[in-house]
């Protein structure tokens, strides 16, 4: 059939059908059929903006239909030319149907110039709710079909009509929409080629005046819409080309007040779509995200203000080719859900900008802006492609949830932000990449208002970029979703955070890759967070010397952001992960876990490379503080910042501490704080060695944690600055461990107010060199110990505690040089001993106890040189010993007990020089013992106890120079021994002054940056110790190690025999006592310028006074020594060197009596007078008689220069 113009028309009645049937091909031009007069069929640029001319149409005067339209070939094609419409201006527009076995083709009538468009129409302008636009129905059983226009059905009020379109073949056609300009629904939009490709133009179903009409110009003009007040739906638009592809412009339903229909594309092959829009509301007043916040997000699913109906859900999916987006992708409603949007592809998918658009953003957006509603979930999937994205995804709602924004790629991922958001009660959305291969994102976030923050994360089987945004987490008043970012290669980051701001939780964050590197430096900060309710806008700056066991330091992130962040300012800081298991460095920024309850814990791992960060904190402020991890486990060192793990809340506690390296550990300073207890810190190295500033752990209230340090190989060194622990209820142990390397510190601190400390404890293979060393316990042990292979040099050693022993032991190699040492407690030990193949080196040396042994002992290989030695106990042993191989060189030695043995003993392959020697006991013997295979050379010698030995033994050809020796005791004591090999010059010397010990000074530890293991202990030197005459001088063999700078020790200066220079003398194999001819007669110090000896008992002497004893112990022994002057007086043989007039009478005994008492009460200080008479001494004479039976005398002796007088009393006669 070849047919021209075809009209039906009626002015007042129907439009009558027309029907065009053929077995063969159908050939038409212009056909209407019209309820109305057809030069009155308005234009729909009348009522629009935009002209369409194929209408089924009812007339303003009569609501009668329109008539239906039929073009059927049955085995043949069909072409029309012009316009194809039905129209009624009241009634229903009519149905159209074109069918043919082949093509189908509608064209735009060129002839005459009429300019006639190829377009079907059916439409109507009634008024009346059943006045609907006629379905359309378009079907080729085996060609293809081409509408060269539009196709359109439409009402006034009512519905507009159905468009279906199948062809097995190509679906070619410009703009199809089907729309109510009332409270009617849009049609249903079904395109569909079994065989074929489609290549549309837009399409439209829409319940309100359609936006094609309204805004040609704003790239949203396919819609299914409704008028301003209308409640009908946008229809569903679905085009399938199942083995074909898709070509298609814009997409949109819409609905003012109704539901958004769905939008379905499907295709075998490739889809190219511009913009996508289902929108239950005005999309020209879906309002940009940048309103809401700072982020711009345009693709969304939406309700309208007034609008309580879903967006629809938006699918385009490709099941063997590839997707292109050009343009928004958006389901919007303004009150109810945005509905869900799905983009799949079997290739590559890419969400570009359509440039023929002024609004040309490439987002999707799912989103609700009303009460009650929640965005939808967005899913962009490519089975075997890579997803390129060049704007930004979201899905939101104003009081509902986020929904779930899910992107899977097989290939590369590369997009910028996505969101998922709620503004008010709901919860944000998940956030999910996964990829094969590299990811790369902008900004990233999950954000609530005061629901849940959703969790972000990302996983590649290759690399992950995020560097050029941030990655979130946060809810203003509900938890801050955990952040997840996991692959194969490389991860790159800027900040990361999680954020609470309620009394919740900050998320977790986990960085882990199998095989990368991991650096979290290289984004820049985002400032807009501001926006969005986040609290901190500044990266936080910490200097290298910072005290980080400071609240001021410690707490900085409350105020300031870092660079991995689990933020919670009123509840719990979340935990924070980082792991690299194959190959590669992990460098970060700050890390933070923060919150005002508990803080979470910092762990990271690196398998194989280096870990390089700014600080790691993990702060609390009322409750614990996390525990901080840093590991790695093959290759690999540490350098970090600081690290601190801290509670400010009066119950709270800092966390453990572990820094594990197979490499070096560099740190500056390190810090577990908490008031109510600390943890433990522990740094070790495998290989390398450990460099830290200060480490400390502190608890005032409570118990602070143990510092320990370890390296296991001979490029262990350990170099620290200050090591501090501290407990109110106890303190840690300081355990410095280098079992093949140096140990070189600042001081070192273990000290409890009201516990127990844990002493301090340093072991090398090489030398140890600290500052002072310091353990103050109130209960328990307390105990300091340095053990090397090499020298041991440190400043002052302290050791006290009230309940406990204390200890401070040094054993070295090579030598010994420290400054004072004292060890202090009231019920135990108090013991110091040194232990070294070359020489000691000490300051004073006090130990002292009230129940318990005090003892000091120094071994050396070579010599001892000492400042004061002093050890007092009240029950108890006090001993010194000093072992030289050397010289001993010391200053005052003081041994003082009440109840035990005082012993001194000095023995030296070299001299012995000291100064005063003291050893008092109330209750047990006091014995003083000096032997040198040279000289013997001392101050005052005392010895007062129940039995008592003096012993000064020289070598072969030494000498024994002292000052004044005094023994007291209530029984007969071995008298002085002083056993020479030859007889000495009898000339009285001045006597020794004590040595004027110089400490070497120890050099201060530089500030380090550092951390350690468990280690063997160090191997004890082997010290062999002199053994003197009589016994055969030993060959000591000293360590070969680098000798410590020797103490400026200044010998005394004796007179008149010269001081020898002794060199660590070879002493011959002899016994020097075979030399010495037995004798009963003792030998007196002939050197020696008084000897005073008590052989009377019941002789007690006060100490009150004495200079060599301790003022607190004086105070403790002077209300237990007797004080008896008379008898004093009485049992002591007096030497007296002044002169005097004797005159043979009654007188001279109260003359000598008198000028006795002054010179001994000069001498002990204190008043020794009597009264003493010729009578009474000659009835004390006479008492002796009657009771032993033999006649006694008493003999004054008094020395004048030249001459020797006595004066002897007897019981009947006058002196003589």
């Amino acid at each position: 059939i070849n047919a021209g113009d075809i009209e039906s028309f009626s002015r007042e009645g129907s439009g009558g059908s027309i029907t065009i049937e053929a077995n063969g091909n159908i050939i038409t031009s212009e056909i209407i059929s019209s309820a109305a007069d057809p030069e009155n069929i308005p234009s729909r640029g009348e009522n629009t903006e935009t002209s369409t001319t194929n209408q089924s149409q009812v007339q303003e005067e009569t609501d009668n239909p329109g008539g239906n339209i039929t073009i059927k070939s049955t085995e043949g094609t069909v072409t029309t030319q012009g316009e194809i419409t039905s129209y009624s201006n009241k009634g229903p527009g009519g149905n159209i149907e074109i069918s043919g076995q082949g093509n189908i083709n509608i064209r735009n009538n060129e002839t005459d110039n009429e300019n006639e468009v190829g377009s079907l129409d059916s439409r109507t302008d009634g008024a009346s709710r059943s006045s609907n636009g006629g379905a359309i129905t378009i079907t080729s059983e085996t060609g293809n079909i081409t509408i060269e226009n539009e196709l359109s059905s439409s009402s006034q009020t009512g519905k507009g009509g159905d468009i279906n379109v199948t062809a097995p073949g190509d679906i070619t056609s410009e703009t199809i929409s089907s729309y109510s300009d009332g409270n009617g629904d849009g049609g249903e939009i079904n395109i569909t080629s079994t065989q074929g490709d489609l290549e549309i133009g837009e399409i439209l179903s829409s319940s309100g005046e359609p936006i094609a009409q309204r805004a040609q110009n704003q790239g949203q003009t396919n819609n299914s819409n409704s008028g301003e007040n209308n409640t009908g739906g946008g229809g569903d638009i679905t085009l399938n080309a199942d083995e074909g592809s898709i070509t298609v412009g814009d997409i949109e339903s819409f609905s003012r007040q109704g539901a958004a229909g769905n939008i379905k594309i499907n295709a075998k092959g490739n889809i190219i779509t511009d913009a996508i829009i289902s929108s239950a509301g005005n999309p020209e007043d879906i309002p940009p995200l940048e309103q809401n916040a700072d982020d711009a997000t345009i693709i969304q699913s939406q309700v309208e203000q007034q609008n309580n109906r879903p967006g629809g859900e938006i699918t385009v999916q490709s099941t063997e080719g590839t997707v292109t987006t050009r343009g928004k992708i958006i389901s919007y409603s303004d009150k109810g859900d945005g509905g869900n949007i799905s983009i799949v592809s079997q290739g590559d998918l890419n969400i570009i900008p359509n440039s023929d658009s002024e609004t040309n953003a490439a987002n999707i957006d799912s989103r609700s802006d009303g009460t009650g509603g929640s965005g939808g979930n967005i899913l962009i999937e490519s089975k075997t492609g890579i997803i390129d994205g060049a704007n930004e995804f979201a899905s939101s709602s104003i009081t509902g949830d986020g929904g779930n924004v899910n992107l899977i790629g097989a290939g590369n991922i590369d997009v910028q932000n996505i969101f998922s958001f709620s503004e008010g009660d709901g919860n944000a959305g998940d956030v999910t990449i996964t990829s094969n291969s590299d990811i790369r994102t902008g900004t990233i976030g999950s954000y609530a208002n005061r629901g849940q923050g959703g969790n972000v994360s990302i996983f590649a089987d290759g690399a992950i970029d995020t560097s050029i945004g941030e990655v979130h987490s946060f809810s203003l008043a509900g938890e801050g979703g955990n952040v997840t970012l996991s692959a194969t290669s490389n991860i790159t980051t800027g900040f990361v955070e999680s954020y609470s701001g309620g009394g919740t939780r900050g998320g977790n964050i986990t960085l882990e890759t199998t095989n990368g590197n991991i650096d979290t430096t290289v984004g820049p900060l985002d400032v807009s967070l501001e926006l969005l309710g986040f609290p901190l806008d500044a990266e936080a700056n910490i200097s290298t010397d910072a005290d980080v066991s400071s609240e001021e330091v410690a707490t900085i992130f409350g105020q300031q952001r870092a660079n991995l962040n689990s933020y919670a300012p009123e509840g719990t800081g979340g935990n924070i992960l980082i792991i690299q298991g194959g190959q590669g460095n992990i460098t970060t920024s700050n890390i933070s876990s923060f919150g005002r309850e508990d803080s979470g814990s910092v762990n990271i791992i690196n398998n194989d490379g280096n870990i390089n960060t700014g600080v790691i904190f993990s702060t609390a402020i009322n409750g614990a503080g996390g525990q901080i991890s840093v590991k790695t486990t093959n290759n690999g060192n540490l350098n970090i910042n600081h690290i601190a793990t801290y509670s400010s809340g009066e119950t709270g506690t800092g966390g453990d501490i572990s820094l594990d390296a197979s490499g070096t550990v560099n740190i500056n300073n390190v810090a577990s704080f908490g008031d109510g207890g600390s943890g433990d810190v522990n740094i070790q190295s495998l290989s390398g060695s450990l460099n830290t500033g200060t480490i400390q752990t502190r608890a005032p209230n409570g118990s602070s944690g143990n510092i320990t340090l370890n390296t296991f190989s001979t490029q262990g060194d350990i170099q620290t600055a200050n090591v501090t622990t501290q407990g109110g209820n106890s303190a840690g142990t300081v355990e410095i461990i280098a079992a093949d390397g140096s140990v070189t510190t600042e001081d070192l601190e273990s000290t409890s107010e009201s516990g127990s400390a844990g002493g301090i404890d340093v072991q090398a293979g090489e030398d140890i060199e600290t500052g002072d060393q310091t353990v103050d316990s109130a209960t328990g042990d307390a105990s300091i110990s340095n053990e090397a292979g090499g020298d041991i040099t440190t400043g002052d050693q302290t050791a006290t505690t009230e309940t406990g022993d204390a200890t401070v032991t040094n054993t070295a190699g090579g030598d010994i040089t420290t400054g004072d040492q004292t060890a202090i407690t009231e019920t135990g030990d108090a013991t110091v001993t040194n232990t070294a193949g070359g020489d000691v080196n000490t300051g004073d040396i006090t130990a002292i106890t009230e129940t318990g042994n005090a003892t000091v002992t120094n071994t050396a290989g070579g010599d001892v040189n000492t400042g004061d030695i002093t050890a007092i106990t009240e029950t108890g042993d006090a001993t010194v010993t000093n072992t030289a191989g050397g010289d001993v060189n010391t200053g005052n030695i003081t041994a003082i007990t009440e109840t035990g043995d005082a012993t001194v003993t000095n023995t030296a392959g070299g001299d012995v020089n000291t100064g005063d020697i003291t050893a008092i006991t109330e209750t047990g013997d006091a014995t003083v013992t000096n032997t040198a295979g040279g000289d013997v050379n001392t101050g005052n010698i005392t010895a007062i106890g129940e039995t008592t030995n003096i012993i000064n033994q020289p070598g072969l050809n030494g000498e024994v120079n002292t000052g004044e020796i005094i023994q007291i005791s209530p029984t007969l004591s071995t008298p002085t021994d002083n056993t020479l090999s030859q007889i000495l010059p009898q000339t009285p010397i001045t006597p020794v002054t004590a040595p004027n010990l110089v400490q070497a000074p120890v050099s201060p530890v530089t500030q380090p940056n550092v951390v350690q293991p468990s280690v063997s202990p160090v191997t004890q030197p082997n010290v062999v110790q002199p053994s003197v005459s009589p016994v055969t001088q030993p060959n000591v063999v000293q360590p070969s190690v680098s000798p410590v700078t020797q103490p400026n020790v200044v010998q005394p200066s004796v007179s008149p025999v010269t001081q020898p220079n002794v060199v660590q003398p070879s002493v011959p194999s002899i016994l020097v006592t075979e030399n010495i001819a037995p004798s009963n007669n003792q030998v007196l110090n002939p050197l020696t310028t008084q000897i005073i000896q008590s052989v009377q008992g019941n002789s007690t002497i006060t100490t009150s006074n004495n200079p060599n004893l301790p003022n607190q112990v004086s105070d403790r022994l002077k209300g237990n020594l007797n004080t008896d002057t008379t008898t004093a007086l009485r049992n002591i043989n007096i030497v007296n060197s002044t002169p005097l007039s004797v005159a043979a009478n009654s007188t001279t005994l109260t003359t000598i009596e008198q000028d006795r008492n002054n010179e001994f009460a000069d001498y002990f200080e204190f008043d020794l007078s009597t009264t003493a008479s010729q009578k009474n001494i000659r009835e004390v004479l006479t008492d002796i008689a009657s009771q032993t039976g033999n006649n006694s005398a008493i003999i004054y002796v008094t020395a004048y220069p030249d001459e020797i007088q006595l004066v002897l009393y007897t019981p009947d006669s006058e002196p003589i």
